[in-house]
């Protein structure tokens, strides 16, 4: 969990004073707001980006996690994504200005000044480099990956705009457009990757979609209803999707069908306030609310088990393979949240 700039973690048990992260001498590396957080996938890593454009990256081996570095980028960050094992390390960072990076370990520096990328697309000490481009604000990010009949895999950079569309495109070789994903009316706001070169993404319009996505094509549209999603939250573990409409304090929660490749709504969960976030981890469902608390919820049952007063925030859980157990949260949500882009959106379409 974060507050403001600050990061915080605690066991995903909720159990215990929450940790403040700080480097070697103590102090916090993030001066601005945070908008987001990520665990690779092995809960090896984990790493923070926002308004002051660093990324940091920490190793999670240990109780609070050990600062490894940080680096600067030319916009403020708005998402971070992290490829699978095997694919070599890597932190994917997109940008307001609708840019994708990718850094290994090299890029970052464990004291101040942190080193600063200058947007070329050559790599630079063969650490960072620039994998994609797209001149519109990215408003997520995920990595996908497909795993063909050989057990060969491959690694796509999913990057949802506020343009209503969604780019796919290889990664690393960013410049290698695999296909467009195009049908919501408004801005997009989340995606998620539910596995075999599929994912669910989810917009202003209200819309849900089903995507192929190395060949851009639809297989599932549910009209949920006239409210913006604001963001998705996907076990992989249960293939349950869970996610919350602007300004409702209704959790909607549909079953993935793998073999089918469609949703099913599955139940919803009203709680008292619209939550600022969801997460999950394995079938337990991570609830952020605006009264600073985070409940969770069998998905199950529907019951809501401990909570944990904090600070307002999103938050986002290790992977249940994991050998640590942790969750995070960032505060201040009301400014970094969807709904700070939807503003932004509707403001600049006013102004046109």
């Amino acid at each position: 969990m974060a507050l403001g700039s600050r990061v915080k973690v605690t066991q995903s048990s909720l159990a215990g004073e929450p940790q403040e992260l700080v480097d070697a001498t103590a102090q916090q590396v993030h001066n601005e707001l945070l908008r987001v957080i990520k665990f690779s996938a092995d809960g090896k890593y984990f790493v923070a980006g926002g308004d002051d454009k660093r990324v940091s990256l920490w190793d999670t081996s240990t109780f609070p996690f050990t600062f490894v570095g940080a680096l600067v980028v030319e916009k403020k960050v708005t998402g971070i994504a992290m490829p699978p094992a095997p694919a070599p390390f890597a932190v994917v960072v997109s940008d307001r200005f609708g840019n994708v990076f990718s850094f290994d370990h090299a890029g970052f520096a464990a004291a101040l000044p942190y080193p600063a990328y200058n947007g070329s697309s050559a790599k630079q000490d063969n650490s960072l480099y620039l994998l994609v481009g797209m001149y519109s604000w990215i408003s997520d990010l995920e990595v996908g990956c497909k795993v063909a009949s050989d057990g060969s895999q491959s690694l796509f950079i999913l990057s949802p705009t506020r343009d209503e569309k969604m780019q796919v495109a290889n990664f690393p070789n960013g410049y290698d457009i695999a296909s467009y994903c195009m049908g919501h009316t408004e801005y997009m706001s989340s995606v998620v990757d539910v596995g075999k070169g599929f994912a669910v993404s989810a917009g202003g319009d209200g819309n849900l979609f089903v995507w192929n996505y190395t060949e851009g094509k639809s297989v599932q549209q549910i009209q949920h209803q006239d409210k913006a999603i604001n963001f998705l939250a996907y076990s992989s573990a249960t293939n349950i999707l869970a996610f919350v409409c602007e300004g409702d304090p209704t959790v909607f929660v549909y079953t993935y069908n793998q073999e089918e490749t469609s949703l099913k709504k599955h139940k919803t969960i009203t709680v008292s306030s619209p939550p600022l976030h969801l997460a999950f981890t394995e079938s337990t469902l991570l609830v952020a609310l605006s009264e600073n608390v985070v409940k969770t919820v069998d998905v199950a049952s529907g019951e809501v088990g401990p909570s944990l007063t904090f600070g307002e925030g999103g938050i986002v859980p290790v992977p249940s393979d994991a050998d640590s157990q942790v969750l995070c949260a960032i505060s201040k949500y009301e400014t970094t949240s969807k709904s700070f882009l939807q503003a932004k959106i509707a403001k600049k379409r006013k102004l046109q």
